[in-house]
């Protein structure tokens, strides 16, 4: 008979060495080792709680919306915007999975981002005081992307950016993703001196991810970079560039009211001649719906780019998990 408190059908070791073995095969074991494990755990959350790093999820350290990985003292990963000011990432508080993928995507081109907390309006659906017909009849997903973007276009003014990139969390890029945002630029920047032979910037957004079809109708608009356009009839706000100028006619176009989905009134106000917008056709940046549930457009924008870089990531890099994800505050 073994010695020991019997409980049930299991007993207590006592001190001992010969009964180790009896030991570490009882369900006691078990529970001591679950009780360690858990208290490790909640000192971890503890500590991460206290020094700030879940505290981006609600807010920036400034108590804004926007907020940046935290990163280690001995960070080496070199730092850029992509020729713009700002580079601003719309998430919504769930999506964690998503702020891995990008960061990692991120960090291997080298670009330095700064995420905006997008509107879940199934959390938020009475902060911005529209009425409750108007909630009734738009899709609670409607609302949440116009009231997202519209955070980011207040933002850019605020700020005082010149020019800014704004994107989603669920796109990929081309691998030469740089050189033609690049390319754009320069050729907005050419037209933009010729027309008005001023430095101040009048084109107003320039599509580099959308799922428009028409966009390559008109001719391009420099015959070195075939794929920039005059836009026409873009829709989809996955990936562009949009200056300071642009965000305060979209803000005073779109902030009120929207009676449909925001990529469509934006693409009505440029149809209206209200802004002025190129378009990348082909476009370097797309949703993947292998990734993500997008019903099927037919148009082949939801497709894997040319030289993907996430899957270039995927294969010779590493994408996030979740707890690197907590780590850099995302």
């Amino acid at each position: 008979m073994p010695t020991g408190t019997k409980y049930a059908t299991y007993y207590v070791p006592t001190i001992g060495l010969s009964k180790t073995k009896r030991w570490l095969n009882s369900k006691w074991c078990i529970i001591v080792a679950g009780i360690l494990v858990s208290a490790s755990l909640l000192r971890f959350y503890k500590s991460a709680h206290d020094s700030g790093i879940y505290s981006h999820h609600r807010s920036g350290p400034d108590g804004s919306y926007f907020y940046k990985p935290k990163r280690p003292s001995n960070w080496k990963f070199k730092s850029d915007t992509m020729f713009v000011d700002n580079i601003y990432v719309i998430s919504t508080f769930d999506r964690t999975d998503r702020r891995g993928r990008m960061q990692s995507i991120f960090d291997h081109l080298g670009i330095d981002v700064q995420y905006a907390r997008g509107v879940d309006m199934e959390r938020e659906k009475y902060k911005f005081g529209l009425p409750q017909h108007y909630l009734d009849a738009y899709h609670s997903g409607v609302i949440g992307c116009w009231q997202s973007h519209l955070r980011v276009w207040r933002d850019i003014i605020q700020k005082g950016h010149e020019t800014a990139m704004v994107l989603e969390d669920d796109v990929d890029f081309q691998g030469n993703i740089m050189s033609w945002i690049k390319k754009g630029l320069d050729v907005a920047s050419k037209i933009n001196r010729e027309t008005t032979n001023s430095t101040e910037l009048v084109w107003d957004k320039i599509y580099f991810g959308h799922c428009g079809e028409v966009e390559d109708e008109r001719p391009p608009l420099a015959p070195d970079v075939p794929y920039l356009f005059h836009s026409k009839r873009p829709l989809c706000d996955h990936g562009y560039l949009l200056t300071r100028h642009g965000a305060q006619v979209l803000v005073d176009l779109l902030s009120k009211r929207i009676t449909s989905a925001i990529d469509f009134e934006v693409s009505m106000a440029i149809y209206r001649g209200k802004i002025l917008s190129y378009s990348y056709y082909p476009t370097p940046a797309t949703q993947r719906r292998d990734l993500t549930p997008i019903p099927d457009l037919g148009n082949g924008f939801l497709d894997k780019p040319a030289n993907s870089v996430l899957d270039f990531v995927k294969r010779f890099g590493h994408i996030y998990n979740a707890f690197e994800v907590q780590a850099f505050g995302l």
